[in-house]
């Protein structure tokens, strides 16, 4: 089961601000400005916390995809998938994830 979401009050920068910029394509001056942005947020700890157990897409706690992929090897850190399960009959529950390790579901 995928660990638990930090009990964010809606203080962090990444509330505050347009979305899109958390999730930056081929626009490098957008990831950058993002990550510079989290390094000012008192969440940057538990965020980074989060979105190394969990495969989260995007940047969270000032790292990309990317970055947390090499912190979670020398930590010898295996992400747990995001499950939908709110969003789905019960007997979908827990099988349906999110993130880059979607598995398939088939009945």
């Amino acid at each position: 089961m995928a660990n638990e979401y930090p009990d964010f009050d809606g203080s962090q920068i990444c509330a505050q601000t347009e979305p899109d910029l958390w999730f930056p394509t081929a626009d490098r001056q957008t990831g950058r400005l993002a990550k510079t942005l989290c390094l000012t947020c008192p969440w940057l700890k538990p965020c980074l916390d989060y979105a190394l157990k969990n495969d989260v897409v995007g940047i969270w706690g000032g790292k990309t995809e990317r970055e947390r992929s090499h912190i979670r090897k020398k930590l010898k850190i295996k992400p747990e998938p995001l499950y939908l399960d709110t969003l789905f009959a019960p007997s979908l529950r827990g099988k349906v994830a999110v993130g880059r390790y979607n598995e398939s579901v088939s009945e």
